[in-house]
């Protein structure tokens, strides 16, 4: 190699180094969906319960997303936060890939977060959380009230 190709590759590689950001992974590149949201329903008739829950979110503005990750978020004890995916949507699935139904426990209170994922597998930072679930209301069967008290009763 002669010396003036040697000293440009020399200076070609240090003008990249110089100019790569340094702290940056590929995660970081893209962005995770955003407008996440999740039913949250209270039911009123235990004959009318529905069998399905819906996460959605806006598509992310990270351009040629293959997937979308949806992860159930629970916090242990030791107030641990865990990250549990329960689901993923092709980004040009016919049916929908702004959507997913959680139809596995979805009685109780539940937090919601989605990522965006490359082709190649590289995954954006979690979305916003979201709470979602179905809950009951009490329906009271009787009461009773005088002047010093009330009494409330209902089935579990």
């Amino acid at each position: 190699m002669n010396k003036k190709r040697m000293i440009f590759c020399v200076f070609a590689a240090l003008l990249c180094v110089l100019c790569l950001p340094t702290g940056v992974r590929a995660s970081d590149l893209v962005k995770p969906p955003t407008g996440v949201d999740a039913d949250f329903l209270v039911l009123g008739w235990k004959d009318l319960v529905p069998n399905w829950l819906e996460v959605e979110w806006d598509p992310t503005e990270t351009e040629g997303i293959a997937a979308y990750n949806i992860y159930e978020i629970t916090e242990k004890e030791d107030k641990d936060v865990i990250y549990t995916k329960i689901g993923s949507v092709e980004a040009d699935d016919p049916e929908g890939s702004s959507f997913y139904y959680v139809t596995e426990d979805i009685f109780g209170i539940h937090y919601y977060a989605v990522t965006a994922v490359m082709p190649d597998g590289t995954e954006s930072g979690y979305s916003e959380t979201v709470r979602g679930g179905l809950v009951y209301h009490l329906e009271v069967r009787n009461k009773k009230a005088d002047s010093s008290s009330l009494s409330i009763e209902w089935d579990p």
